[in-house]
């Protein structure tokens, strides 16, 4: 039977995806940032019905799908697989020798 006290360091020591990466630090400052572009997309919205101004219009969608790129680049890149790695091979020795 499966103890689950007992971890699967195999499985333990494969790089964090990013989506799971220090996630309670980060959901604030992602909540004020999704709050930031869906108010501004609506008031995007908003302006071109008014206005008809499709140029503002376009460059604002462009604008966020720039701004979606990066920051999707910026997220990948922030995360060092291979540092975490290490951590978790660090942790599998140490309970290694803990064992014995």
């Amino acid at each position: 039977m499966h103890d689950p006290k007992r971890v699967n360091w195999r499985e333990r020591a494969k790089p964090t995806p990013p989506g799971n990466f220090h996630r309670s630090n980060r959901t604030t400052v992602q909540g004020l940032f999704y709050l930031g572009v869906t108010f501004t997309l609506l008031s995007a919205i908003l302006t071109l019905v008014d206005t008809q101004n499709w140029p503002t219009f376009i460059f604002a969608i462009g604008f966020f799908v720039i701004a979606g790129i990066a920051y999707l680049y910026w997220r990948w890149m922030s995360v060092d697989y291979e540092e975490i790695y290490e951590e978790k091979h660090r942790e599998w020795r140490e309970s290694e020798r803990n064992r014995k």
